[in-house]
């Protein structure tokens, strides 16, 4: 990773937005993703890190149960902190 990088023009700013799950839970791409984004940025590479497992708010545990419901509501979730998280870099 870093022969790739090291090869870049140092004046170039770089930057990533990983989408994949993060812990919790704890299961193997989560930690692959976790572990990612962690050498990136020992790298030097600015990493926005997007949970693709969004947090459900506690209110709506019950929409969780009705599955057209709950991709509705995660797909919303998601995408609300997609723009958040572009907001926040541009």
């Amino acid at each position: 990773m870093k022969e790739y990088f090291s090869s870049r023009s140092s004046n170039h700013s770089r930057n990533i937005m990983i989408f994949a799950p993060f812990p919790p839970p704890y299961g193997g791409m989560a930690i692959q993703a976790l572990r990612l984004v962690n050498h990136l940025r020992a790298d030097g590479v600015h990493v926005i890190a997007i949970k693709s497992n969004v947090d459900f708010p506690k209110s709506l545990n019950l929409i969780q149960r009705i599955p057209l419901i709950r991709t509705i509501f995660n797909t919303i979730l998601f995408v609300r902190n997609l723009n958040k998280n572009y907001l926040k870099s541009s």
